[in-house]
């Protein structure tokens, strides 16, 4: 990802709606300097909105909102803005609920307010309880991966309002994860538990490559493997061939290819009848 070409905002804004936010952090951490270090941080305190856009186009326009006035992304921002076809959400003043400075990052698991969180031992995971996400007042425990913050799968205790989780506990050796509701424990073993996220996070990076690659198919820029030779080349070596005069192995030489292509050139031209080649020597 080039952050100084002036389109690098437009690369982050469709890698933002295919591949979501961690997957654009870890572009924008390779590629380091001021600018991409600005522009991670201004998407990780914006996360919570951005990931609520429910099309690229509104996911565009929350980004221009969301970065102007952000001194090191101005030049940036502007030139996306401009980049960006058709109406679109403007703001003639600057937002009212920009972060504060000291702000990291805002979490959104969108069952409802966060009641209680903790750290696990290692720094690697944070649990959270949320307070609610439905009508009959369930609520529940969400992990999130600390290294991509990506949101994992949730687990409660059933749908009997009386099966209100009030609490966690993480021991310090991080084995086990033990929630408190209405009169139970219930005791979960953090590996399973985290294999179930693993298969979460792999379920999603799956879906959203099959998202792009659709996406890209559709715009003409994924057009699979490209052959070795041109319709013209494989026209001369299947006339060539067909002389009598040249080997396969000369063929190889001539046209820098090896004994497959070649093979499989000869096939196709067969098949399509172009040329009238024998059977290889």
């Amino acid at each position: 990802m080039l952050i100084s070409d002036p389109s690098a905002l437009a690369e982050v804004a469709a890698k933002l709606w295919r591949n979501g936010l961690p997957a654009v952090e870890e572009d924008l951490a390779r590629a380091g300097g001021p600018v991409a270090d600005a522009l991670r941080r201004a998407l990780a305190r914006a996360a919570h909105l951005l990931s609520r856009a429910e099309s690229e186009r509104e996911l565009r326009d929350a980004l221009i909102l969301r970065l102007t006035g952000v001194p090191e992304l101005a030049s940036m921002v502007e030139a996306f803005r401009a980049m960006s076809p058709g109406p679109g959400l403007r703001s003639r003043w600057p937002m009212s609920d920009q972060p504060a400075p000291g702000l990291a990052r805002v979490l959104d698991g969108r069952e409802g307010d966060a009641r209680w969180c903790a750290w696990s031992p290692d720094g690697h995971w944070l649990v959270s309880i949320s307070s609610g996400f439905s009508s009959d007042r369930r609520n529940a425990v969400r992990l999130w991966n600390a290294r991509t913050w990506r949101p994992g799968p949730t687990f409660d205790h059933g749908a009997d309002g009386s099966n209100w989780i009030y609490d966690c506990v993480l021991p310090s050796s991080g084995e086990w994860l033990a929630t408190y509701a209405a009169g139970t424990v219930w005791i979960r073993d953090m590996d399973s538990m985290l294999a179930v996220f693993a298969e979460f996070e792999a379920d999603l990076l799956k879906m959203r490559t099959r998202e792009g690659m659709a996406i890209a198919r559709s715009r003409g820029k994924l057009k699979g493997r490209q052959p070795k030779l041109t319709a013209r080349q494989q026209a001369e070596l299947a006339r060539m061939h067909a002389t009598g005069d040249y080997t396969i192995a000369e063929l190889m030489e001539v046209f820098s290819i090896g004994r497959a292509t070649v093979y499989r050139v000869l096939d196709r031209t067969k098949t399509t009848g172009t040329t009238g080649a024998e059977t290889p020597r």
